[in-house]
C-alpha cells in the first residue's frame, strides 16, 4: 500500500514536473515508471500557482495542490520539485527536447495521499531519489479501513520495502488493528438452535 502511494507520489510528482515545465524532458531518472500500478494513467495537477525557477532547478506548485493517477490522489498545500537539466539539455534550445533528473520532491502542510481505503497523512513529505527513501513528518498516520498506525516520522525506503515509524522524542507510536467483522460476514447459530438455510 505505501511503496504504491509513495512511488505514486514520487515518480508522478517528477514526471508531471517534466511534463509541466517546457525546459524539460518527458522522462526522469527518479523511479522507474513501472513502481506504480498506475504508471501509464495520465498524472494532472492542479493547484492555485505554479512557478519555475529553471536556473535553480526548482518548481513550485501552490494553493491547494491536488495531483491524481488513476485511483490515487496526492494533496498538500504546497509542493516543490527539484530537478536536475542534464549537460545536453542546458546547451539545447527549450523546445521541450531538454532532459531533466528530479532530485528531491518535497509536499508541505496537511500531505493526504488517498488510494480506495487506504490514506497517508502527514504535515510534510520529502521523497530523496539518489537514496530513494521517503521520510513524512509531523502527525504521520497510516491507515487502511480502521486499522491505523501513528507516530511522528515515516522513513520508507521503496529499493528494500523497509518501513520505520517513529514516536518522536516524548511520545509513543500507536497501532490499532480491527480484525474480521463486518456485515456481510454471517453470525453463528445461538447455541442449540440450527441455523436457517
Amino acid at each position: 500500500m505505501i511503496k504504491r502511494m509513495i512511488a505514486v507520489m514520487t515518480v508522478g510528482l517528477g514526471l508531471t514536473a517534466a511534463l509541466a515545465l517546457p525546459a524539460l524532458a518527458q522522462e526522469t531518472k527518479s523511479k522507474p515508471s513501472g513502481l506504480s500500478k498506475n504508471s501509464k494513467e495520465p498524472i494532472n495537477i492542479e493547484a492555485d500557482g505554479l512557478e519555475v525557477f529553471d536556473k535553480e532547478g526548482k518548481a513550485v506548485y501552490t494553493g491547494n495542490v491536488i495531483v491524481t493517477q488513476g485511483e490515487t490522489v496526492m494533496k498538500a498545500k504546497k509542493m516543490l520539485i527539484f530537478y536536475v537539466r542534464s549537460e545536453e539539455s542546458q546547451a539545447a534550445p527549450a523546445d521541450g527536447d531538454a532532459g531533466a533528473a528530479i532530485k528531491r520532491v518535497e509536499a508541505e502542510g496537511d500531505v493526504i495521499i488517498l488510494e480506495k481505503d487506504q490514506i497517508a497523512t502527514g504535515e510534510k513529505g520529502i521523497y530523496e531519489a539518489t537514496t530513494d527513501i521517503m521520510t513524512m513528518t509531523g502527525n504521520v498516520a497510516l491507515s487502511k479501513g480502521q486499522n491505523v498506525t501513528k507516530g511522528q516520522k515515516l522513513v520508507y525506503n521503496l529499493g528494500t520495502g523497509v518501513a520505520t515509524v517513529d514516536a518522536g522524542g516524548t511520545g509513543r507510536v500507536s497501532s490499532s488493528f480491527v480484525s474480521g467483522g463486518g456485515s456481510d460476514q454471517k453470525k453463528p447459530a445461538a447455541a442449540g438452535k440450527t441455523p436457517k438455510p
